[in-house]
């Protein structure tokens, strides 16, 4: 692996293929003389409830309040 000039560091597909590779994942990094560890930070905001949290509503319909069945016919039409 290979720290860029921006400092960004490119995790092999392999590495990646093993732990979840979301965009914004935060992680924490501890270094020693012999080895540098990255950790995925606990507790940190779920990216995917961000993603939807920032899209609610940017469609121009608000529909609070309705079950999943609701919704879904709303959307599709009759199931």
């Amino acid at each position: 692996m290979k720290i860029t000039k921006k400092s960004q560091l490119t995790i092999r597909c392999d590495i990646r293929k093993k732990v979840e590779r979301l965009p914004n994942l935060e992680v924490e990094l501890e270094a020693s003389r012999e080895r540098t560890t990255v950790t995925r930070v606990l507790g940190a905001p779920n990216v995917g409830r961000s993603i939807v949290e920032a899209l609610r509503g940017s469609a121009g319909i608000t529909r609070k309040g309705m079950t999943t069945d609701e919704l879904m016919v709303f959307t599709r039409g009759e199931i």
